[in-house]
């Protein structure tokens, strides 16, 4: 009652005034009284809109447009900035601006506030400024007309469609929706359409919907009628969908079809997936079927895809197989994965095998990761390995990778040992093991590795290694390498000692690197070192 009796107040105050108020301005300050936001008093960005508002009430335009543009350009983001916007392209067209360009104003609006409450009040305006144009004698703005009138017909029809669609049950709608997907030339219309169509479970709509998957010239609204089928009959919609993959000729249609029948956990249907996993001539389609029966995450799809892997499909669909097994989730798929690790001749699928072990990150998985790094002769398989198993987080991991660090031979695979020690993080027993490299072990290359892996935890235990290094009497490689370990440590307690190091040492690369690592560090402390050395300042 209040909204009313403002609009009325507001066209009464205008009829004082001695003004003429046509009805296209009737309706929009009917808007204005109706659709002012409500805000806090106290909201200072909300009193800024509020004010600039007014102008537009009081028509005010010049005042207004600078009002509204300042709070845009404030607040071109708030949520009172749609609304300013409108009220920005109203106030322009009612101050006698460019037609065309107060049109493309209100253009520019719809694009940018699609969901504005104030959009068909846009549309609306800029039809009638379409309508002016065109009879001013400028052509292209009676085919937007055209477009604006059609695209209106469209919303309409549509909401239509879904008020009748509220009555699924009643055959005449079904008949009716089926009708207008074969007369409907509007590709956009009939992709909505296949969506109302896939909620009414009959036999007719699977029929529909299975000649629009097949025939439709939009491959948009075929790959739609395949999602709908999905919703229909489980037993009738999997028989049509396998039908789909054996006659579509769209590529995407038919990958769509087998991800469908995918989702319904049907024994045929998993027989089926598996006959196109491993017969298909399409290496694509070979890929969706695997990756389908990779989502049934049952004991059956293990086997299934066990058996993809030791089939002769192509190798991509057996990798395929192996990343499904990963994400599957049963311990039963470790052997399938293991045994495809260990078979020598291919060790990108090996590796790919060894990944997917990792994924199901449990004992048993764990036990096979380290069965697999003891047995394998390939170094990249091994490196996979030892990342595998320190990615799995285990404890038994953690130790398990510090005591082959300790007996590996093979210098990359020891690397790869410590590396995987590294990623675990913030771990005591990680931390410990990694020291005890740069303490005991002989081999540079594998000090410094282990320094860099320091780098990666927050441990004091870390930084204690460290700066022993740095104190230490080792190579300037290894102190330089623990020093920019150190910086990335950002610890705020490594700049005395890296500030020492930039004034004292020696080796003047030693050096760099302090400044380098006291860059590193984010605090005052580290700013006031660099500003010492810049200044020549010795402590």
């Amino acid at each position: 009652m209040r909204k009313i009796l403002l609009s009325f107040l507001i066209l009464f105050a205008l009829h004082l005034n001695g003004m003429s108020v046509f009805a296209e301005d009737a309706r929009v300050f009917r808007t204005l009284a109706m659709n002012l936001p409500v805000g806090d008093p106290q909201d200072a960005v909300y009193q800024e809109y509020k004010t600039a508002y007014n102008f537009v009430l009081d028509q005010r335009w010049a005042e207004a447009i600078t009002r509204l543009e300042a709070y845009i350009k404030k607040y071109p983001n708030n949520q009172y900035t749609d609304d300013a916007s409108f009220w920005l392209c109203y106030s322009r067209e009612k101050r006698g601006d460019n037609t065309d360009e107060v049109y493309q104003t209100y253009e520019k609006f719809v694009e940018k506030f699609s969901r504005s409450q104030y959009v068909n009040d846009a549309r609306s305006n800029m039809l009638r400024l379409a309508d002016q144009l065109a009879k001013a004698g400028n052509p292209k703005y009676k085919a937007q007309i055209e477009v604006m009138r059609s695209e209106d017909d469209e919303d309409l029809r549509l909401e239509a469609i879904y008020a009748l669609s509220q009555h699924d049950d009643d055959p005449a709608t079904t008949k009716l929706l089926i009708d207008l997907l074969q007369t409907e030339k509007n590709a956009n219309l009939r992709r909505k359409i296949v969506y109302v169509l896939g909620n009414v479970e009959s036999p007719e709509a699977v029929a529909a919907l299975e000649k629009l998957a097949l025939t439709d010239p939009d491959p948009a609204v075929q790959k739609n009628a395949v999602h709908a089928l999905s919703n229909q009959d489980e037993g009738a919609s999997v028989k049509t969908l396998m039908k789909i993959v054996e006659s579509s000729t769209n590529p995407e249609v038919k990958k769509a079809a087998l991800y469908s029948i995918g989702n319904a956990e049907e024994s045929a249907s998993l027989d089926f997936l598996l006959r196109i996993a491993k017969t298909s001539t399409e290496q694509e389609l070979g890929k969706a079927a695997t990756y389908a029966i990779g989502n049934y995450g049952s004991t059956a799809a293990v086997r299934a895809l066990a058996e993809i892997l030791s089939s002769s499909a192509p190798r991509e669909v057996r990798k395929a197989a192996l990343y499904a097994l990963g994400n599957t989730g049963e311990s039963e798929a470790v052997t399938a994965l293991e045994k495809t690790a260990l078979d020598p001749g291919d060790s990108e699928l090996q590796t790919a095998a060894v990944y997917a072990i990792g994924n199901l990150s449990d004992e048993i998985a764990l036990k096979s990761l380290q069965n697999i790094f003891t047995k394998s002769t390939d170094t990249r398989v091994r490196k996979a390995t030892a990342y595998a198993i320190g990615n799995t987080g285990e404890k038994a991991a953690i130790a398990y990778l510090g005591k082959a660090a300790t007996q590996e031979q093979d210098v990359e695979v020891a690397k790869a040992l410590i590396q995987a020690m590294g990623n675990v993080g913030d771990d005591e027993e990680a931390v410990k093991a990694l020291v005890a490299v740069v303490n005991t072990n002989p081999n540079e290359e594998l000090k410094k590795t282990a320094l860099y892996a320091l780098s990666n935890t927050s441990q004091t235990a870390a930084r204690e290694a460290l700066l022993a290094v740095v104190r230490g009497n080792g190579s300037a490689e290894l102190k330089k390498t623990a020093i920019y370990a150190l910086g990335n440590l950002d610890d705020e307690a490594a700049v005395p000692v890296l500030l020492e190091i930039a004034q004292k040492d020696p080796n003047l690369q030693v050096r760099k690197a302090a400044v380098a690592a006291l860059s590193q560090i984010d605090s005052p402390k580290a700013q006031e070192a660099i500003k010492k050395i810049i200044r020549g300042e010795k402590q």
